[in-house]
């Protein structure tokens, strides 16, 4: 199924839920298996196709992208696309038909494979939606944040040269962490992750 490219976790029935997408198409959900603090395992796991907005099942890579998640304070749940780039709202555990959410209209102009890495929300309602490969014209990485029902650019400066953004959360205290990778084919082969 491609790997996970986003994924969400929650408190639910006495234990943690989750919840992710693939960059197939593909939704993810099951209940998470500690042995205290460590993760054993995945019970009760489904994965079955995101819908459209037609209630049709995504298909293929150029559709089904899908790269970021990020649950609302309203039960909605928002997923960033690549390579056709969009955001889509779904009901509570990914329920459609999917929902066309505004987006900012320079995200077009971001590379098939760079769109939208990253997608985070606070509970009073401001979205950050980060780029992968999106530059600005000093060299950044193109963001855009959502509050009071408008899009405003923001910049993300990576740490270090060949670093980007891959994923994003809001601690409780409303703190924000970015997960950025390196990752090169080139030999020798090089991965690196922070957080930052």
């Amino acid at each position: 199924f491609g790997g996970l490219s986003g994924l969400s976790v929650e408190a639910k029935d006495g234990g943690w839920r989750i919840l992710a997408i693939t960059d197939q198409g593909d939704k993810f959900s099951g209940r998470l298996v500690l042995d205290g603090s460590r993760l054993r395992g995945v019970e009760q796991a489904v994965i079955e196709p995101l819908v459209d907005l037609d209630g049709k099942p995504v298909a293929g890579k150029s559709a089904g992208d899908a790269e970021s998640i990020t649950r609302l304070s309203d039960g909605r749940v928002l997923i960033g696309f690549e390579r056709r780039h969009r955001i889509w709202a779904y009901g509570p555990e990914l329920t459609g038909p999917a929902r066309a959410f505004e987006t900012p209209k320079e995200l077009a102009d971001a590379p098939s494979n760079g769109g939208l890495e990253s997608l985070v929300n606070w509970p009073a309602g401001r979205i950050l939606a980060i780029t992968e490969k999106l530059e600005t014209k000093d060299g950044h990485i193109l963001g855009f944040l959502f509050q009071g029902g408008t899009w405003a650019k923001v910049e993300w400066t990576p740490s270090a040269a060949g670093f980007e953004p891959s994923d994003a959360t809001v601690l409780p205290d409303g703190d924000l962490l970015v997960l950025e990778r390196y990752w090169s084919a080139r030999s020798p082969l090089r991965l690196s992750s922070r957080i930052m």
